[in-house]
């Protein structure tokens, strides 16, 4: 069913059936692009999208994060560095951080631990290695524990946390 306006600007139920309009445009949200090829490593494909994003230095003082590189922040960094036995970076290491490292870090500390490995699709896989990242892997672990690798009830929880927050 769709609205249309009716007599006097009120809405009118008809049950004509009506076609999206939208077609989907070269660079848009990758929504759903249909399951992986058996055994298919899907971390090269989301690093790749979202690298259209998390690219770049940055250092603003009004974040909290600090100097940041790739998404990597500086204490992210210094954290990596010092559980492989490297010397703590400076904000020029974060600078000249390589998509290598920033990668080792984001498949070891985000994307194993999410549960984003263990995805079927490609939907699932973002959205657990995103969830890792932005509520912390002990929380993706938890809604895959508790839904699975569904990516829409995982969504919908994810919605939750955030319609919840003094923020929203």
């Amino acid at each position: 069913a769709s609205f249309e306006g009716g007599p006097a600007g009120r809405a009118m139920v008809s049950r004509r059936r009506v076609e999206p309009r939208m077609k989907p445009r070269p660079g848009h949200l990758p929504i759903v692009s249909g399951p992986a090829a058996p055994q298919e490593d899907l971390f090269p494909r989301v690093m790749e999208f979202v690298a259209r994003w998390e690219g770049g230095y940055v250092n603003n003082p009004n974040d909290p994060g600090g100097a940041t590189n790739m998404g990597i922040t500086i204490g992210t960094l210094t954290a990596w560095r010092k559980a492989h036995d490297k010397p703590a970076p400076t904000i020029e290491d974060v600078q000249n951080l390589t998509r290598e490292e920033a990668n080792e870090i984001y498949r070891a500390w985000y994307w194993e631990p999410s549960g984003a490995s263990k995805a079927q699709d490609y939907a699932t896989a973002l959205l657990l290695r995103d969830s890792g990242i932005l509520h912390g892997v002990g929380a993706a672990q938890a809604w895959v524990k508790e839904y699975g690798l569904d990516p829409w009830r995982i969504a919908a929880r994810r919605l939750r946390v955030y319609t919840g927050s003094d923020n929203w």
